[in-house]
C-alpha cells in the first residue's frame, strides 16, 4: 500500500540478476539492490542504466548461462525416462513495431498468413513426462529489411559469444541453427530418445543429423518434390532407379486405403514403410534410409 515502495517485479528482476554477481550473499548485494531497481545513477552529468548495462555487457555469454540453467532444472527434477523425452524445435516471431530495432527483419507469419516485422527466435527444447524445458536458443535474420547493429554501436570485441550470434544470425540458415544447437545439447548432457519438428525442419540434413546423434527423427514432411523409394533398394533383384514417388502422388496412390483410429478421431491415417536417399551431393552413391511415411486427412475429407 506504500507509494514509495518498489514494485515486485522490479525486485524480482534484481535478485535475478545477483545470482550473475557471484556475490557471498544477498546482503552484500544489498549497498547496489537500490541502484539495479530504480535503474539509474548519477554519473557527473550522464545517466547510466545499471540493469540494461549489465545485459548489454559483451564478455558474458548470455546463452551458455541459460543453457547452464537449463541443465541445473533437469538435474533438480525429474524428466522422467529417457525413451520417453525427446527434443522439440521450433521457431516463433515477435512482431517489433520499430523500424531502427537491431536484429529485426521481415519473416511470414503462417498463423497470421502475412509477412510481419520482427525477432524470429528459433528455439530448441526438451519435454518429457513432467512438462517442457527450453534448452536453447538462437535469433535469426531475414534477408528483407534487416536491421544491424549501427556503426556507432558495433561490438567492441569482434569475437565475443554477443558478436558471433549477431554473425550466426545474418549468415546461418535454421537449418545449420537447429543442428548445432542440438549437438552442443547433446554434448552438454541433455538426453532423449526423440527429435520432433514440423515441415520446416522436415529436410534430408536434419533427418541424417538425427540418425548421427542416435535419435529417432519425427517430421512433419512437405508436400514438395522429395521422393520416396516404396521397393527396397537392398533387395537382390532392385534396380538403380526403383518406384519413386513425391509425399503427394503416394497420398493419390493410397488415399482410398485410409482408416480412422477410431470413431472420435479428427484425421484417418495410413502407414507405409518408404525409402528416402539421404546423400544431397550429386555424382555421390546413394544412401538410402528406411524411414515410416504416415499419410493423414482430416476424417471427413472424401477427397
Amino acid at each position: 500500500r506504500r507509494k514509495d515502495g518498489e514494485p515486485p517485479a522490479a525486485i524480482l528482476i534484481a535478485l535475478l540478476v545477483w545470482t550473475l554477481l557471484k556475490v557471498a550473499s544477498i546482503h552484500a548485494f544489498c549497498c547496489e539492490l537500490c541502484q539495479f531497481i530504480k535503474g539509474r545513477k548519477e554519473e557527473g552529468e550522464r545517466k547510466q542504466d545499471i540493469l540494461y548495462s549489465v545485459l548489454r555487457r559483451e564478455d558474458i555469454n548470455w546463452r551458455n548461462q541459460a543453457v547452464s540453467l537449463s541443465k541445473n532444472i533437469a538435474a533438480q527434477n525429474d524428466m522422467g525416462a529417457v525413451n520417453r523425452r525427446a527434443f522439440v524445435i521450433d521457431d516463433s516471431i515477435k512482431t517489433r513495431r520499430g523500424s531502427k530495432v537491431e536484429g529485426s527483419s521481415n519473416h511470414w507469419d503462417h498463423t497470421e498468413s502475412r509477412t510481419v516485422r520482427g525477432h524470429q527466435l528459433v528455439e530448441l527444447g526438451i519435454v518429457g513426462e513432467s512438462g517442457f524445458l527450453p534448452v536453447d536458443r538462437q535469433l535469426f535474420m531475414g534477408e528483407k529489411n534487416a536491421v544491424e547493429k549501427p556503426a556507432d554501436k558495433d561490438f567492441r570485441d569482434k569475437r565475443s559469444a554477443a558478436a558471433r550470434d549477431m554473425t550466426r544470425a545474418r549468415t546461418e540458415s535454421k537449418h545449420t541453427m537447429f543442428r548445432r544447437m542440438l549437438k552442443a545439447a547433446i554434448k552438454a548432457g541433455f538426453k532423449a530418445q526423440y527429435i520432433l519438428g514440423d515441415a520446416w525442419f522436415g529436410c534430408k540434413e536434419n533427418i541424417a543429423t538425427a540418425l548421427e546423434c542416435k535419435l529417432a527423427a519425427i517430421f512433419q514432411m512437405k508436400r514438395g518434390l522429395m521422393k520416396y523409394r516404396i521397393d527396397d533398394p537392398n533387395a537382390p533383384d532392385a534396380t538403380a532407379e526403383g518406384k519413386c514417388y513425391t509425399a503427394h502422388q503416394l497420398y493419390q496412390r493410397h488415399k482410398r486405403k485410409m482408416r480412422k483410429a477410431g470413431d472420435q478421431a479428427r484425421y484417418k491415417t495410413y502407414r507405409l514403410r518408404v525409402w528416402i536417399n539421404l546423400e544431397t551431393r550429386a555424382n555421390r552413391p546413394p544412401k538410402w534410409q528406411e524411414v515410416v511415411l504416415v499419410l493423414s486427412a482430416p476424417a471427413k475429407d472424401n477427397g
